[in-house]
């Protein structure tokens, strides 16, 4: 019964030391697969982070506008009620923001819906090329550095 009994102690140690690996490594595992997955999803974030700081990014936008006292006073009147610094000489509209803002989109069909105003020019600060604007067809011819917009209008 020595060597039964020999074998037994070392088959319980072998059992101990294979079970003590297995509980130390198991936790390692699970764990480096958490952190894969907690790798992709900031991955994700910064992706999302990178989109949103481009599509709220603060442009200066210039809109070159010709219309009737009255469609130019309805103009200035929708971006004094939503609160957006402008200037205004002459005809020419200039204020800041992102093209992707509801405002700016909500600004741009008002122009177009008008039967009697006209966009002369659209350019921006930014010498990037913009994505096309919510749908609608946009010839671009850069000129000295500006993005210049002859047509806006739907195709």
């Amino acid at each position: 019964m020595g060597i039964n009994r020999k074998l037994a102690l070392w088959g319980l140690l072998i059992t101990v030391i294979v079970l003590a690996i297995f509980i130390d490594v198991f936790p390692f595992i699970n764990s480096t697969k958490r952190l894969n997955r907690l790798s992709s999803e900031l991955e994700k974030l910064e992706k999302y982070t990178e989109i949103n700081n481009k599509l709220t990014q603060k442009e200066n936008y210039y809109l070159n506008i010709i219309g009737t006292d009255k469609k130019l006073a309805e103009l200035e009147k929708f971006l004094v009620n939503n609160n957006i610094n402008y200037s205004k000489k002459d005809n020419v509209i200039e204020f800041v923001g992102s093209m992707y803002s509801t405002k700016f989109k909500s600004f741009v069909e008002l122009v177009q819906n008008s039967s009697d105003l006209v966009f002369l020019e659209f350019k921006c600060d930014n010498t990037r090329e913009l994505p096309i604007a919510f749908g609608e067809s946009v010839d671009t011819l850069n000129v000295s550095g500006k993005i210049k917009y002859m047509s806006m209008g739907r195709r």
